[in-house]
């Protein structure tokens, strides 16, 4: 598979913070959020790209790869903002070479958000938003009681 340099159209001479190379920076990248962008690539269409401040350089990830696309989707899927928040942290793991059940070889990604805000009842249980409450004694006029 192509490096995200090597795909991103400009190769080199994007207006995007430097690429994370996981061959070369490494199979761990953490860092803050800052934004979500996206870029074309040659090969595959316009991506998403997670910009993330990691050790006080903004680093772009191209999630180019299905397994890291669908696990950022998944978070955000089940946020009711469907966004990150600016300076919550997140950890991307690339984990070793797997086979697929087409015995195609891939590389799946762990992806944590330890900042990630508490999940309401309400959204746990996905019951949506409150009703109105009905009004209580204290509510109503003295006037509007009709005895």
């Amino acid at each position: 598979m192509q490096t995200e340099n090597s795909t991103a159209v400009g190769g080199d001479d994007t207006d995007y913070p430097r690429s994370w190379i996981w061959d070369d920076d490494g199979d761990l990248c953490a860092g803050t959020f800052v934004r979500f962008d996206k870029g074309r690539t040659r090969d595959y269409g316009s991506k998403p790209i997670v910009v993330l401040n990691v050790e006080d350089e903004e680093r772009s990830i191209w999630l180019l790869q299905t397994v890291l696309y669908e696990e950022f989707r998944r978070e955000l899927e089940d946020r009711p903002t469907h966004d990150l928040i600016p300076g919550e942290r997140v950890v991307i793991r690339r984990l070793e070479e797997k086979t697929g059940e087409a015995g195609r070889r891939y590389r799946p990604f762990r992806v944590l958000f330890p900042d990630r805000p508490a999940t309401s009842t309400a959204d746990l249980f996905e019951l949506g938003p409150k009703p109105p409450p009905s009004p209580t004694e204290t509510d109503l006029d003295p006037d509007d009681i009709p005895f």
